[in-house]
C-alpha cells in the first residue's frame, strides 16, 4: 500500500471518528443517526426525528402521569406521582414538570431541579432514571398550602428521550471499516469503543 493511499485511509478514519463523537454528544430528544453512507470518500449521514418529541408537547401515546393524595392533615398532604411508560421503548433519564401553588417541603425518590413561580421541574434520583417499556416509577412528596390545596396538574415530560437508538454503529467502504460500540451505560455516562479495521 503506497503512502498516498495509506494517508487517504487514515484521513477517512479520522473523519469517521469525529462524526461518531459529534453524534454521541447530540441531545437525544432532538435526533439520532439512522444510517451512514460513504460515497467517493465523502461521509454522509441521514437522520430521523424522534416521533415522540415535538416542542415538549405531552404525547399521550408514550407516557401517562397519575397523581394521588395518600394522606392529609392540617394544611398538608402527602402526594404520590406515578409515571407510566406506555410506549414500546425505554424512557431515558426522565424529568417531569407540573404546576402547583403548593409548597413542597420534602420529596423522596426524586429531586426538585427547579421551582419558578408555580412551576416545579422534578428530576429522577439517578437510580430510577430510566423507565422500561410497559413499566412505571413513582415518587412522593409532602406539600403545604395556605387556604386551599392546588394539587399538581399540567404534567409534562421535559426533554423526553426514548431509547430508540442502536448500541452499535458501523461505517464501511472498500478500504476500511469503523465500528463504534457502547459497552456499558449508567446515569448520564457510557463506556464506548471505536474499532478501525483496514482491509
Amino acid at each position: 500500500m503506497n503512502m498516498r493511499k495509506r494517508n487517504s485511509i487514515a484521513n477517512y478514519a479520522r473523519k469517521t471518528i469525529i462524526l461518531l463523537l459529534i453524534l454521541s454528544l447530540l441531545p437525544c430528544n432532538l435526533l439520532h443517526a439512522s444510517a451512514f453512507t460513504v460515497n467517493n470518500g465523502i461521509m454522509k449521514s441521514s437522520y430521523k426525528f424522534n416521533p415522540y418529541v415535538e416542542d415538549n408537547i405531552d404525547m399521550k401515546d408514550s407516557y401517562k402521569v397519575e397523581f394521588a393524595i395518600e394522606s392529609e392533615w392540617e394544611n398538608h398532604y402527602n402526594g404520590k406521582i406515578t409515571i407510566k411508560n406506555i410506549s414500546d421503548q425505554d424512557i431515558k433519564n426522565w424529568t417531569l414538570s407540573f404546576v402547583s401553588k403548593d409548597t413542597i417541603e420534602n420529596i423522596w425518590s426524586a429531586e426538585i431541579e427547579k421551582h419558578d413561580n408555580d412551576t416545579y421541574i422534578i428530576k429522577n434520583s439517578g437510580w430510577n432514571q430510566d423507565i422500561k417499556a410497559g413499566q412505571e416509577i413513582s415518587f412522593g412528596f409532602t406539600a403545604s398550602y395556605k387556604q386551599e390545596a392546588d394539587t399538581p396538574h399540567d404534567f409534562l415530560m421535559q426533554n423526553l428521550c426514548l431509547d430508540n437508538t442502536d448500541k452499535e454503529e458501523t461505517v464501511t467502504n472498500n478500504s476500511y471499516e469503523v465500528k463504534f460500540v457502547i459497552e456499558s451505560e449508567w446515569e448520564n455516562h457510557y463506556n464506548g469503543k471505536t474499532i478501525i479495521m483496514v482491509r
